[in-house]
């Protein structure tokens, strides 16, 4: 490989989240991140809104969730910190009523509990506003143009199946050590095409007697349909400079400040350097993955410069797409918390997407506390009289989805529940002797039994077909070899 990390050059003045610099200013895709940084990612959403769509959204204002007291304190902190950081601004009512931006549109915020911190902000760009009943406001994402590049996101389904692929065609007796870096505040590291920010705008929860105000979101929303596209146009770029860094020699590579938080454990590194002279003679192989703002790396190394080389490839590349400290001397657009929680660190066993991966038995899992719920909500479904909303159905669907990936049995279930989910009836029931009800308890038992122990991902690999021929068709139908 001949590229190497070089001084970092931006704009007189540039107080961007996110601009290609260093190998990414050649990078293929480099034009369109510098005109997303200077400009704003493009936004069409339709026609504009009229005066009388416009009030039966501040009517409705915010989701009652974002209305309770804790919800409020914890929004009004985050708005703060967004100001702060050039995220949003917050405009008085009374300013604007008069003489009202083109291009505004309110949608509902809500505040749900979250694992990492009191409550996480959602902003429903789904939601049909409505007045008495009746529709007067279509969403934003239903009249939203495709206007980001499709390619970037294309990858995203395949990132697990490339994983778990490459584990199964590793050596039995070679040991794969696993990190990752995730981008913190991702997609608000972008922002939206200057002066076509209020499409985002929401209502911020008050008390009544406070006056009403504005929130404006200047940067990309988790909500909105082109968000993705646009993000990964950025974060597969960065994957693709790490890669050019990766093919470097080792040692090649500057020193980064964020590398020792990717250090293995003292035996895991003890491990590598009694394994190291077993296997001298094997070169270093790798995979660089990223899922939107998840970067993931699996390398079988021979020895612990090997790893910190890859670490260095995927944070030099990270930091040419994403500045550090330009915002602000403080700005890190790596997680930091997540480094101290040893997230970054090398080692064979790591939860990556929601699955426990082994590089020794190179095996996958899902964790016990999400096998346990999963169980817990069917065993729900199955009991209820009432019936399943279809939303909860529908989550129920796209869990199951993912624990498919490690047990192919479980895809045979799931026809009769797809056909369920294709009559999007408000609600679902699992009535006794139905295939529905049948294919929820056959799920229940092998999340029970198959997950108790790890699949390997020798199991999981399509294997070659044993023969390959001609097949004629008859009369009859469709003939055999």
């Amino acid at each position: 490989g001949t590229a190497r990390p070089t001084e970092r050059v931006y704009p007189e003045g540039c107080k961007r989240q996110m601009y290609p610099t260093g190998a990414a200013a050649t990078h293929p895709a480099a034009e369109d991140l510098r005109q997303w940084a200077e400009h704003g990612c493009p936004v069409d959403t339709g026609r504009q809104w009229t005066l009388e769509q416009i009030k039966a959204a501040l009517e409705r204002g915010p989701h009652m969730s974002a209305l309770a007291p804790e919800a409020m304190q914890a929004f009004r902190k985050e708005v703060v910190q967004k100001i702060a950081q050039g995220h949003a601004k917050v405009i008085p009512w009374d300013e604007i009523k008069d003489n009202l931006p083109k291009e505004l549109k309110l949608s509902p915020i809500s505040q749900i509990p979250h694992k990492s911190r009191d409550y996480r902000t959602i902003l429903d760009l789904s939601y049909v506003q409505k007045k008495d009943g009746k529709p007067v406001a279509p969403a934003v994402n239903a009249t939203t143009r495709p206007t980001a590049p499709e390619a970037a996101i294309s990858q995203m389904g395949s990132v697990l199946p490339r994983m778990i692929i490459a584990m199964a065609q590793c050596p039995d007796d070679a040991t794969i050590y696993f990190s990752k870096f995730d981008i913190q505040d991702g997609f608000w590291r972008m922002i939206n095409q200057i002066g076509k920010e209020y499409n985002f705008a929401f209502v911020m929860p008050t008390k009544p007697e406070e006056p009403m105000q504005i929130v404006v979101p200047t940067s990309l929303q988790m909500g909105w349909v082109n968000s993705p596209n646009y993000f990964c146009g950025a974060s597969e770029t960065v994957r693709d400079v790490a890669e050019d860094y990766a093919e470097a020699p080792i040692g090649d590579l500057p020193k980064h400040h964020l590398e020792e938080g990717t250090t293995p454990s003292r035996d895991e590194r003890k491990k590598l350097v009694e394994a190291n002279e077993l296997e001298a003679h094997r070169a270093l192989k790798y995979l660089l993955e990223v899922y939107v703002d998840d970067f993931i790396a699996a390398a079988q190394a021979r020895s612990p410069e090997e790893l910190t080389h890859i670490a260095r490839a995927l944070l030099h590349a990270i930091h040419d797409v994403f500045p550090e400290g330009l915002m602000s001397p403080d700005d890190q657009p790596v997680s930091i918390k997540k480094v101290l929680k040893g997230e970054a660190k090398w080692s064979v066993i790591k939860e990556i997407l929601g699955w426990i991966f082994n590089g020794e038995t190179k095996s996958i899992q899902l964790p016990e506390e999400k096998v346990k719920q999963l169980v817990a909500t069917i065993e729900k479904m199955l009991r209820s009289r009432e019936g399943t909303s279809f939303h909860e159905f529908q989550t129920l669907m796209g869990k199951l989805y993912h624990a498919s990936i490690g047990t192919p049995a479980g895809k045979g279930f799931m026809t009769p529940l797809n056909h369920q989910l294709a009559k999007t009836p408000k609600k679902v029931w699992f009535r006794r002797g139905s295939t529905q009800r049948k294919a929820l308890e056959l799920w229940k038992y092998l999340l029970s039994d198959a997950m108790a122990e790890p699949t390997k991902a020798i199991e999981l690999m399509p294997a070659s077909p044993d023969y390959v021929g001609l097949v004629d068709a008859s009369g009859e139908g469709v003939g055999g070899v």
